[in-house]
């Protein structure tokens, strides 16, 4: 007697299979909604970092005017380097004689005028300097930025036992700032480094009176930020 097989009978196994499939599709979907919301500077940010790039050039992602842009709006801010909580506060800074205010490439730039700041041929602050200075740390101290203090000579030469040459002068200048912002302004010095130029990055003609003016001059440098 020939013995028939059983009939196997399916049971709900289908089910779990037929779960998996909703779940991807709506996943699908989320995401497909969430691309279409997104940031797309963010997301291209995102994506070069984690495909390996140097993270120190994701910020290029996002298009900024190089050079020298005087302070007059607070356009195109990038949420990460925003200075609008400060805008008018260096609005008022740049109105005061010989501080200036631009947009550089490395960054907002406050430039000060070596007659506000010294004595000739002297690297300590002047007493008549602490108006401009308590008025520029307060409003470093709301930021967050790492800052750059630059020295800038014109290219008379200097040779006193203190300062042998432009080199050693730029850069006590810009030390005294630096020396300011910490013990005055309580600045955390994390945030600050000094550099002395010379006369070998003059932003006029050393042939005038005036452009010897214009290049005798120390540089705060908010680095990464943007108006």
């Amino acid at each position: 007697m020939i013995k028939k097989r059983p009939i196997y009978k399916g049971g709900d196994e289908w089910r779990i299979a037929y779960i998996d499939m909703l779940t991807n599709v709506l996943i699908f979907f989320i995401m497909a909604f969430s691309l279409s919301i997104a940031d797309v500077g963010r997301l291209r940010s995102f994506a070069e970092f984690f495909s390996g790039k140097d993270i120190t050039k994701i910020g290029k992602v996002f298009p900024s005017k190089t050079g020298d842009v005087p302070i007059d709006k607070p356009g195109g801010l990038v949420p990460q380097s925003s200075v609008a909580p400060i805008f008018t506060e260096l609005k008022k800074l740049s109105q005061m004689p010989g501080v200036q205010v631009s947009q550089k490439e490395e960054g907002l730039t406050l430039t000060l005028s070596d007659k506000v700041l010294y004595d000739t041929g002297k690297a300590d602050l002047k007493k008549a300097s602490m108006q401009v200075m308590d008025k520029m740390g307060n409003i470093l101290k709301k930021t967050m930025f790492k800052l750059r203090v630059e020295g800038h000579t014109d290219n008379v030469p200097i040779l006193t036992l203190k300062f042998p040459s432009n080199w050693e002068l730029s850069t006590a200048r810009a030390v005294s700032v630096v020396r300011y912002l910490v013990k005055e302004k309580d600045i955390n010095p994390d945030r600050l480094s000094a550099v002395g130029y010379g006369e070998f990055k003059p932003v006029a003609s050393n042939d005038t009176v005036k452009g010897k003016a214009a290049n005798r001059r120390v540089e705060l440098v908010l680095l990464g930020a943007k108006l």
